[in-house]
């Protein structure tokens, strides 16, 4: 079993990363499940019995700034834009904002510092990007990068965040909730579903 898990691991690493997989040392860490976790398989096979309860909320359609935001996210992920601009990392933050018929993105974007080899390049490949961006999304918007740097002082350190939303998106206008897709598990814990048209 071991070999197995750490095949997989090594795989998902050689997938979504930039960088050898070999680089990264696997450890295994499977246990058996606490006695109270156990007992609900043990109890009855014939009914399923839940541990926990869990709750989905959704709404469709998107948006058209939702759907700009995600627009813009595969863009920074795609391999096109990677091999364009080696500087960009894969860790970024993308938030939209849309007045009347204008559409405004902020993009936090972390910087890969052995591509940057001074202040002045780093300003330079922001700039780059900037019209970038607005050729895919269309001219007439509006897109910021690192909007706290500093003109030869202390930027931003790229630390940027992520939610758990299975769609890629923090819609606070929305109906949504605190619940995280990662970790459930459909075969104890049954979810109650509830999807938003509007």
């Amino acid at each position: 079993m071991q070999a197995v898990i750490t095949a997989a691991a090594k795989m998902y690493l050689a997938k979504h990363l930039r960088v050898p997989a070999d680089l990264f040392q696997v450890e295994i860490a499977v246990r058996d499940g606490s006695p109270n976790l156990q007992q609900v398989f043990t109890r009855s096979a014939a009914v399923a019995i839940a541990n926990d309860t869990s709750f989905s909320v959704g709404f469709a359609p998107l948006s058209r700034l939702e759907q700009s935001v995600l627009h813009i996210a595969e863009l920074l992920q795609s391999a096109a834009f990677r091999s364009t601009f080696l500087a960009a990392s894969d860790d970024f933050k993308i938030m939209g904002r849309r007045i009347d018929k204008m559409m405004a993105f902020t993009i936090a974007l972390a910087f890969v510092d052995r591509h940057v080899h001074n202040a002045d390049a780093y300003f330079s490949i922001k700039q780059q990007v900037v019209p970038h961006v607005l050729n895919h999304i269309g001219a007439k918007n509006e897109v910021r990068i690192n909007t706290l740097d500093k003109e030869g002082g202390y930027g931003e350190d790229g630390q940027v965040g992520r939610g758990n939303r299975v769609n890629g998106l923090i819609t606070p206008s929305r109906v949504m909730l605190l619940e995280a897709a990662a970790g459930k598990n459909s075969v104890d814990q049954p979810q109650l579903v509830s999807v938003e048209i509007v």
